[in-house]
């Protein structure tokens, strides 16, 4: 699509977001056209990162990182192994295994990105754990195993898709009796999103902005 067909050319953030989804619900554009703008778009945006956080999708510092996500670890409440759904360059996967040491659980990180420059971007950075990431479309990803904790967020399936991929996700890729970890960043409220979609979810977390706003709507569903 070019010229005035693309009304998100130029937009950032959530008004890009809005801008596509709009164009997908409305009939503009396909599901995989969707797909195509929002995985471009993402895998240029993170490789020209300037820093880690952003080359993993928040802006600021490493405060501003903890403040916004640290309480993903919330949803830790044993040992086990945690994959993180749209890893890209591997910061989350980094980020959980202290932050969910100081609740008192150990958790082996596993990452899976739809992009494989990310992943090959997350295994430079972290070695040690290149064989636990892996390059996939969590709608139709067929994991290895299945993980006692995996984090995701709705939005990286097109609007029409988003309970089907969180049920998905939920019955086929976290282990029995485990979590799944659904977040929503930048004001939207994710509890309201599973209620809408009839799912159930066990506990939530909700970080700030300095201004009051929703940071990072977290909640966690319990796989049977």
């Amino acid at each position: 699509m070019n010229g005035p067909s693309r009304p998100w050319d130029g937009l950032t953030g959530m008004a890009y977001s809005e801008a596509i989804d709009r164009a997908a619900v409305c009939g503009q554009i396909t599901e995989q056209q969707w797909q195509q703008e929002v995985w471009s778009l993402l895998e240029r945006s993170y490789l020209a990162a300037p820093s880690v956080y952003g080359g993993s999708g928040s802006g600021g510092d490493g405060q501003a990182w903890e403040r916004k996500r640290r309480a993903i670890a919330d949803a830790v409440h044993r040992d086990g192994d945690f994959l993180d759904v749209g890893c890209a360059n591997g910061l989350l996967m980094e980020s959980i295994v202290p932050w969910a040491a100081a609740r008192g659980y150990t958790v082996a990180p596993y990452g899976l990105d739809v992009s494989a420059a990310l992943i090959q971007h997350a295994a430079e950075r972290l070695p040690a754990w290149a064989d636990r990431l892996f390059v996939g479309d969590a709608a139709v990803w067929h994991p290895p195993r299945r993980f006692d904790f995996v984090r995701t967020e709705a939005v990286y399936a097109p609007p029409g898709r988003r309970r089907a991929l969180v049920l998905r996700l939920l019955h086929e890729v976290v282990a029995p009796g485990g979590r799944l970890i659904v977040c929503a960043y930048g004001g939207g409220d994710i509890t309201r999103e599973l209620s809408g979609w009839d799912i159930p979810y066990a506990g939530c977390a909700t970080t700030y902005r300095d201004d009051g706003r929703i940071w990072n709507s977290i909640a966690w569903i319990e796989a049977p």
